[in-house]
């Protein structure tokens, strides 16, 4: 059922992504020369991640690790590259080093996952796609609900006291965080194990 998840995955990002981005667009996050490699980025990421959840499942927890490391230095070396070279002049120069991080990563990805594909099963059926939403729907709210319950307090902060204790508590709340680190690693490694099973 590999190949059907990956169809699948392909086609919900052709109608989320152009979505997320006009929906930026005219909410005033997003300039309009900044349209065209958002939406590229925005495929090539969700492609990527997909990519790595695909690693997961097969419990290739090296390779994961092995291609996120691989991508956080191509974009550190990028990125202090630009700066050293006086190039770096705001967040196109920033944003560019991430989109070739993650293209190169996501060719990693694509390759190791091409081994893994059984090209047995090339449709997409109703009942995995009914499947994907199902469960989905749950993991997105709770991503969601996660990502407001952490990021909540940031915004009445700047609200009440303004940006330095914004500045305070993030760093805060980032070496605190720090203590998480151990315990994802573990639940990374058996989640893959429960999925693989």
């Amino acid at each position: 059922k590999l190949l059907p998840l990956i169809n699948t995955n392909i086609a919900w990002s052709l109608i989320a992504v152009p979505l997320v981005v006009v929906i930026l667009y005219y909410l005033g996050f997003v300039q309009t020369g900044h349209v065209p490699i958002l939406l590229v980025t925005g495929f090539v990421l969700s492609w990527y991640m997909s990519g790595l959840n695909i690693l997961l499942g097969f419990e290739k927890i090296k390779s994961y690790n092995f291609l996120t490391l691989v991508q956080m230095l191509i974009l550190t070396v990028l990125f202090v590259g630009f700066i050293f070279l006086k190039k770096f002049d705001g967040f196109e120069k920033w944003f560019w080093a991430y989109f070739i991080s993650i293209l190169v990563a996501l060719a990693g990805v694509a390759g190791i996952v091409m081994k893994i594909i059984k090209w047995h099963s090339p449709g997409i059926k109703w009942v995995d796609v009914r499947d994907m939403f199902n469960y989905g729907k749950w993991t997105q709210g709770a991503y969601f609900i996660q990502l407001l319950n952490y990021r909540i307090g940031f915004y009445i902060l700047f609200h009440f006291w303004g940006n330095a204790t914004v500045g305070v508590y993030s760093t805060a709340a980032a070496i605190a965080e720090s203590i998480w680190l151990i315990s994802k690693s573990i639940s990374m490694v058996l989640f893959a194990r429960i999925v693989n099973l």
